[in-house]
């Protein structure tokens, strides 16, 4: 019995001690491009680059609340070994995460500079490209976070822990490189670059050590209901000066726009309408 319990001690500690440091490296991982900035081109780069972060972010808050709702669910039925019942379940969860970030996405290409401008002020529109860039590695991030629970779901929380050490140096050298010579949207670029590599990495190994591969053919519904209001909405923006109302108004159309193809466009099935009940339940209770 001791033997067990010493046994079932030494599991613990071995899957939580990178868990430890893992939250350590994720919290530097951001700083860095802060870090290398202000080493190489001063604090007031470094000023007008974090005005890009947050509005970056958004775009990560979605599937962070999607997965604290439904991965509970995915760790029970892994449980009970219906890898059936995860893979599907895993799907469902990246093609939300999708439908919903995708308008969002092509609104901060688009339109960077208004976001930034509404939230910011003027004076920080320089951050305008290196927004464009880390909206790119906010939204592959918003999907490597289902690679990453699955693969946490299996205890590898050391592989976890040496894919983001290997990426943050990753970053840091391409930062040394890129910066010096492209100020802030260098930064930017050698962050992307570093996000689309890990999301790499984890699907990979998602698919080597879970088996599961949670991407749906019915997402390419979702990618080419995208198109046409994308292809509308710039060519609005040759013709209508771009503000606060205008914004609201083409953004609403887009939206419309896009949640009329997703439909007609049969992207969307019984399981997405049983994920809009639990998430009407959650809400409500």
């Amino acid at each position: 019995m001791n033997l067990l319990k010493k046994n079932i001690r030494k599991e613990l500690f071995s899957y939580s001690w990178p868990l430890i440091f893992l939250g350590i490296s994720s919290s530097i991982m951001p700083q860095i491009d802060s870090f290398t900035i202000g080493y190489f081109k001063g604090t007031l780069d470094v000023g007008i680059y974090n005005a890009a972060i947050p509005i970056a972010w958004l775009i990560a808050f979605f599937p962070s609340l999607f997965t604290r709702l439904f991965f509970p669910l995915v760790t029970k039925e892994f449980s009970k070994k219906n890898l059936g019942v995860v893979k599907e379940l895993s799907k469902q969860v990246i093609k939300w995460i999708l439908i919903v970030n995708l308008p969002f996405f092509l609104l901060m290409m688009l339109f960077p500079g208004v976001f930034i401008n509404i939230l910011f002020g003027s004076e920080y529109l320089g951050a305008e490209n290196s927004l464009r860039f880390l909206a790119i590695a906010y939204l592959f991030s918003s999907i490597t976070v289902i690679f990453y629970n699955l693969i946490s779901m299996i205890g590898k929380s050391k592989l976890i822990l040496t894919n983001i050490v290997a990426i943050s140096l990753l970053n840091l050298i391409l930062n040394i490189f890129l910066v010096p010579i492209y100020g802030i949207s260098g930064a930017a670029f050698a962050t992307m670059i570093s996000q689309i590599i890990l999301s790499l990495i984890f699907f990979f190994q998602t698919k080597y050590y879970v088996s599961i591969v949670p991407l749906k053919r019915k997402m390419w519904g979702i990618l080419f209901s995208i198109i046409p209001p994308t292809i509308l909405l710039i060519y609005l923006k040759k013709f209508i000066a771009i503000n606060l109302l205008t914004l609201f108004l083409q953004g609403s159309l887009f939206i419309l726009f896009y949640l009329f193809l997703i439909f007609i466009t049969s992207s969307l099935d019984k399981n997405d309408i049983m994920i809009l009940e639990t998430i009407k339940k959650k809400i409500i209770t």
